[in-house]
């Protein structure tokens, strides 16, 4: 399976700044559509820092007076460093025109993986699909905070919608609440169990969450 990465847009209508979250493969787009209309970008959120979610961000911020907002966590452990960077901690919000985004801090995937909560919309990054989890191997990543991360994130409002930042054959939007029919994940309460089942042998295909 191709990897595919997803972008997300958001727009206050009452001021026309525009936020854009893990700006990535599809930079080239993202500065088309930033061309065509009057919007006016403002911040670039990043879910954590690996090079297939960041790697537009020097394109964008080349041309764009916008501040890139990252976990203080995620850019102290893995170094990361751009032009206008600032960094926040967990439950600080971000003021994008009249939208608060509630930054939540979800660590598993990497040292300092980050969900943003607007307006009853959660955009998950690599921590959580709608199929299941992010994978916790390599540097800074942990099964045991994962577990914690997923714990938290079920108990979000049910009626949140979650975006992640990629697809492994299920459409976007879904709540909450279908997730836990949709997501293996979330039907496992117990943390041994879980980090036993996201970490076992012989995975052929990590992505196959069925």
């Amino acid at each position: 399976m191709g990897m595919i990465n997803y972008s997300y847009i958001i727009i206050d209508d009452s001021t026309g700044k525009v936020g854009i979250i893990d700006p990535s493969w599809n930079s080239s787009d993202l500065e088309l559509f930033l061309l065509n209309t009057d919007y006016k970008l403002d911040a670039v959120l990043l879910t954590h820092s690996h090079m297939d979610h960041v790697c537009g961000v020097d394109r964008l911020i080349a041309e764009y007076d916008a501040s890139v907002y990252i976990s203080a966590e995620e850019a102290r452990y893995y170094d990361y460093r751009c032009t206008g960077q600032s960094v926040f901690r967990d439950h600080e919000t971000i003021i994008l025109g009249s939208l608060e985004i509630n930054c939540l801090v979800t660590p598993g995937h990497t040292k300092g993986s980050t969900c943003y909560l607007v307006d009853g919309a959660l955009f998950t990054g690599d921590t959580l699909f709608i199929e299941g989890c992010g994978i916790c191997f390599g540097d800074g990543a942990d099964p045991y905070e994962m577990y914690r991360s997923v714990q938290r994130l079920k108990g979000l409002d049910e009626d949140i919608k979650v975006f992640p930042a990629h697809s492994y054959g299920s459409s976007f939007g879904k709540t909450i609440r279908e997730l836990y029919k949709s997501n293996i994940y979330f039907s496992i309460e117990r943390m041994d169990q879980f980090v036993a089942f996201r970490q076992r042998a012989n995975q052929n295909n990590i992505f196959d969450f069925k």
